[in-house]
Order: C-alpha cells, then sequence, then structure tokens
C-alpha cells in the first residue's frame, strides 16, 4: 500500500483568509467554520482527510495524515463533530487498542467550510 499524502504540506492551496473567498450570501456559521480551519491547522487537515476518504474513524484519519496519538488528533475530531463538519455513521471498527471507536463521514456543513476555506464559492 502506498504511503498517503501528507495534507499538512498543503496549506497554501486554501489561501490566508477564508472570509476573503466567502459570499455575502453564505450563512455566517459556514463564514465561521472556514475561519476555523485557518491554513495549516490540525482541524483542517483532518476534515480533508475526511474528505478524500470519507468513512474513517479518528485513528485512521490520524494516520492517513501523519498525525500520531501523541499529537491528539482525537480531539480534534471530536471538535470537527461538534460544529457539525463530520458526523457518526452509525458503524463501528475496531481500533488498535482492541475497543470500538465511531466511523465519522464529512458532513455538508463540512464540504461547505473546506470550499469555502478553499475559495470555492
Amino acid at each position: 500500500m502506498p504511503d498517503p499524502p501528507d495534507y499538512r504540506d498543503q496549506p497554501g492551496l486554501w489561501g490566508t483568509d477564508p472570509h476573503t473567498h466567502a459570499r455575502t450570501s453564505d450563512p455566517d456559521t459556514s463564514k465561521a467554520a472556514a475561519a476555523r480551519l485557518a491554513p495549516g491547522t490540525m482541524m483542517r487537515v483532518l476534515l480533508w482527510g475526511f474528505a478524500d476518504d470519507q468513512d474513517m474513524t479518528a485513528e485512521e484519519v490520524a494516520d492517513a495524515c501523519g498525525y500520531t496519538a501523541a499529537q491528539g488528533a482525537w480531539k480534534r475530531v471530536s471538535d470537527l463533530a461538534t460544529q457539525g463538519l463530520i458526523a457518526d455513521t452509525g458503524t463501528r471498527r475496531l481500533g488498535r487498542s482492541g475497543r470500538y471507536q465511531i466511523v465519522w463521514r464529512i458532513t455538508d456543513a463540512g464540504w461547505m467550510a473546506l470550499a469555502l476555506a478553499h475559495g470555492k464559492p
């Protein structure tokens, strides 16, 4: 299996100010979500990881994006869920710990946040 892409090296793809790319007609909540996904942040990298392979556990997306468990990616995944950018699919998979983990999927709000942060209308 080939090595996963290193999404941390791609912040320049998304500009520097998500607000400059949002339309005035976009909801404030979408603009706020895009702002939280500042270039190079772990949340943006993880959300992009979900966009690349939609159904993943926190452990799987952290691995795919090149983060270690010690870097706390699980907490950023929790933040993405709290903000409605990813959602529980109802599926569970065993993780390395031997415990079942939630399988997450990017939501329409997550796609919108990535689009706004990337400068797509």
